[in-house]
C-alpha cells in the first residue's frame, strides 16, 4: 500500500459545525417581512429552488453573490453527494424523492432512462404534492431528459401551473436555446427574468413554489453576455474552490484502481484548466441571476418566510482519476453544492452561517420542502430537520462512452469511508481519514476486512447487482 499524508480536503469530513468564512461581503437584502398584502395567507413557506447543470461543488465558494448570501443567511452543506452522478436520474430523484433503483430512472435516454423511463412518475413528485396543498407551482428551464423528443413537448405535466422548457426537439437545453412561452435570448436571463416576472404578479394569497434551472455551468460552457465577468483571479478562485489542482488529479500509479480506470489515458492539464475556466464564466450568469430572484422576493413577496434551495442535478469530474464530466463515484466527481436559506424560526434548522457536517443529498432536499410545505411525503429522503444520516447510498447502472467502460455498482458513503461492489465483482474501499483523495484501495488490506465485511451487509439499500448486471452499458460523460 502507497503512504501519503491526508490532505487539508479531509478535514471536512471529521470536523464539527463551524461558522463559515465568506468572501469579501457583498450587499445582501436581509430577510424582512413583506406587506401583508403579498404574504400567502395559509402561512407555508415559499419555496425558491435554484438548480445548476453540471456544476462542481466548491465553485459556489467563487460565486461572489451567492457566497455571500447563503453563507450569512444561510447553510452550507459539502457533504453532499448524489446516489446517481447523471442529469436524468438526479433530476428524477429530486422531483420523486426516490433512487433510481425505484425509478428506474438510470440513464438520460432509452429504456432506462431520460422522460420515457420517469414519465410514469409525474403525478407523484415534489410540485405535483405542493399543488394538492395550495401551492401554485412554477417550472423555468430544465426538466427531464428527452422530454421534448419522447413526447412530452407542448404539455405541462401534472402539478405544474406554469411550465417554461426549453423548447427544441433535438436539445434538453442550451445557452440560446428556444423556451415554450419565453422571448428568444441569453436563457439563464430570460429564464431568471421569468421567476422575476413570477414572483411580481403570483396570487399574494398562495404560497409559491418556484423552479429556476438554468443550463449553466453545462458544456459547451457559453457565458454570453458574462464573457467578461471573470478576470484572471476570479478564475483562479474558481479553479482553488473547486479543487481542480489536487493529488488525484496528478494521479500517476492508478494500479489500486479498477480495470476501467487503469486502461484511461492520463489528461491534459492544460485542458483541465480551460474546462474549469469557461465552465466558471457562465457560472458569474448564474450569479447575476441569483441576485435578481433575491432582490424580487425581498421587494415583492415575504423573504423571511421563504426557503431558497440553491443546489446542482450531479457532480462533475475534473480530472481526478484521470476522469472528466459525470457517471463517477468518487468524491470529488459526485459531491454538488447545497446551500439552504430556511424560513426564519425555522424549528431543526441549523443556525445561519453554519458549515454542516452532515452528510447528505437531494432527496434529502425533497423531504425537506414537502415538510416544510405541509404535502405529503414525497419519497424516502431524510429531512434536514431531523436526525441525520449514518450513511449515502450508491448507485449506478453499466456506462460505455469512447475508451470509458465502467460496470454497473452499489456503493455506500459514510463520513469516514466510501465502500463500492461492482457488477463484475470488483470492490473499492477508501478511508478518507488517511486518504481523502482516494488514492489507496485499501479493500484487499487485512486492517480493513471486517469493514468490508460489515459494508457488504450495508448494502441493502434496495440496488440490486444482478439486476445491474442484466442493462445494457449507455452513454457516456458528455450527455
Amino acid at each position: 500500500m502507497r503512504v501519503r499524508v491526508a490532505a487539508v480536503w479531509g478535514a471536512v469530513l471529521v470536523v464539527t459545525a463551524t461558522v463559515l468564512v465568506g468572501l469579501a461581503p457583498v450587499a445582501v437584502p436581509r430577510a424582512a417581512a413583506a406587506p401583508a398584502a403579498t404574504a400567502a395567507a395559509s402561512g407555508q413557506p415559499d419555496i425558491i429552488i435554484i438548480l445548476t447543470d453540471d456544476q462542481r461543488a466548491g465553485t459556489e465558494r467563487a460565486m461572489p453573490f451567492t457566497w455571500s448570501y447563503f453563507s450569512s443567511q444561510g447553510v452550507h452543506y459539502p457533504e453532499a453527494q448524489v446516489p446517481t452522478n447523471l442529469c436524468c436520474p438526479a433530476r428524477a430523484s429530486f422531483l420523486t424523492g426516490e433512487y433510481a433503483h425505484t425509478t428506474g430512472v438510470w440513464e438520460n435516454n432509452g429504456e432506462n432512462g431520460g422522460f420515457k423511463a420517469f414519465q410514469k412518475w409525474q403525478g407523484q413528485t415534489l410540485p405535483a404534492n405542493l399543488h394538492e396543498v395550495g401551492y401554485q407551482t412554477s417550472l423555468f428551464g430544465k426538466y427531464i431528459n428527452r422530454y421534448n423528443r419522447a413526447g412530452g413537448r407542448g404539455a405541462t405535466p401534472k402539478g405544474w401551473d406554469v411550465f417554461h422548457t426549453y423548447d427544441d426537439p433535438k436539445a434538453d437545453g442550451g445557452y440560446w436555446t428556444s423556451i415554450a412561452g419565453l422571448p428568444s435570448g441569453y436563457t439563464t436571463d430570460v429564464l431568471g427574468d421569468a421567476v422575476v416576472q413570477q414572483i411580481q404578479t403570483a396570487d399574494p394569497d398562495k404560497p409559491q413554489f418556484i423552479y429556476y434551472s438554468p443550463y449553466a455551468p453545462h458544456a459547451p460552457f457559453d457565458a454570453g453576455p458574462y464573457q467578461h465577468d471573470a478576470d484572471s483571479a476570479q478564475l483562479a478562485q474558481f479553479r482553488a474552490d473547486g479543487h481542480l489542482d489536487n493529488e488525484s488529479t496528478r494521479e500517476k500509479d492508478v494500479r489500486d484502481k479498477p480495470k476501467w480506470i487503469r486502461v484511461l489515458p492520463r489528461l491534459s492539464e492544460r485542458v483541465l484548466r480551460k474546462t474549469a475556466d469557461r465552465s466558471s464564466r457562465t457560472l458569474m450568469g448564474v450569479d447575476a441571476n441569483v441576485r435578481k430572484i433575491i432582490d424580487a422576493q425581498g421587494a415583492y413577496r415575504d423573504l423571511s418566510n421563504t426557503i431558497v434551495v440553491y443546489l446542482t442535478d450531479n457532480g462533475v469530474a475534473w480530472g481526478e482519476h484521470r476522469l472528466r464530466l459525470k457517471r463517477h463515484p468518487y468524491a470529488l466527481s459526485s459531491r454538488i453544492p447545497l446551500l439552504v436559506k430556511f424560513p426564519d424560526g425555522t424549528v431543526g434548522a441549523e443556525p445561519p452561517g453554519t458549515e454542516s457536517t452532515r452528510l447528505t443529498n437531494q432527496l434529502d432536499v425533497t423531504a425537506t420542502l414537502a415538510e416544510l410545505g405541509g404535502a405529503s411525503t414525497t419519497g424516502v429522503g431524510r429531512s434536514l430537520l431531523g436526525p441525520p444520516r449514518s450513511r449515502l447510498p450508491l448507485e449506478a447502472s453499466p456506462s460505455r462512452g469512447g475508451q470509458l467502460v465502467r460496470p454497473g455498482f452499489c456503493g455506500v458513503r459514510t463520513q469516514r469511508y466510501m465502500y463500492l461492489k461492482y457488477t463484475d465483482g470488483t470492490r473499492e474501499l477508501y478511508d478518507y481519514t488517511k486518504d481523502p483523495y482516494e488514492l489507496d484501495n485499501v479493500v484487499e488490506s487485512g486492517r480493513y476486512s471486517w469493514r468490508t465485511f460489515r459494508f457488504d451487509s450495508m448494502l441493502d439499500t434496495g440496488c440490486s447487482l444482478d439486476e445491474l448486471a442484466q442493462m445494457p452499458a449507455r452513454g457516456g460523460g458528455g450527455d
